[in-house]
């Protein structure tokens, strides 16, 4: 259960090493372990892989589970969701709007937004975005 309410702030990065190490990427492991490409999706958005999950990727790596969960020093690097990823007000705002779109006018908006932001990039190379 702690794992649906918890997000991973350094799953993915180490899932993506061992991934590489292995000489495979995140997806093709993924399929060969049994999961779908939507749980890759996840995990490279901070999710946190259940129990289960992670005992199946340790033993296809051959990788000490508890490493898949800790820092190097022993700390563990689940944190709340809110703590981990915080949104700013704006952003708060921006979700609550598209929550009102269908998901067809929500895929516009996006399209759209990202390509803003790459405008927005080329305008101004030295501003962080």
């Amino acid at each position: 259960m702690i794992y649906e309410k918890w997000c991973c702030v350094m799953f993915w990065q180490t899932f993506r090493a061992l991934c590489f190490e292995a000489d495979k990427t995140p997806q093709k492991a993924a399929k060969e372990m049994g999961f779908s490409s939507s749980a890759v999706k996840n995990w490279k958005a901070g999710a946190m892989p259940h129990e289960k999950s992670l005992k199946r990727i340790a033993e296809y790596f051959h990788f000490p589970i508890q490493d898949l969960t800790t820092e190097p020093d022993g700390t563990l690097i689940l944190k709340p969701m809110r703590e981990a990823f915080p949104l700013s007000d704006t952003e708060k705002r921006v979700i609550r709007a598209m929550r009102n779109l269908s998901p067809a006018e929500q895929e516009l908006l996006a399209v759209l937004t990202e390509a803003a932001v790459r405008h927005m990039s080329a305008e101004n190379p030295d501003d962080e975005m």
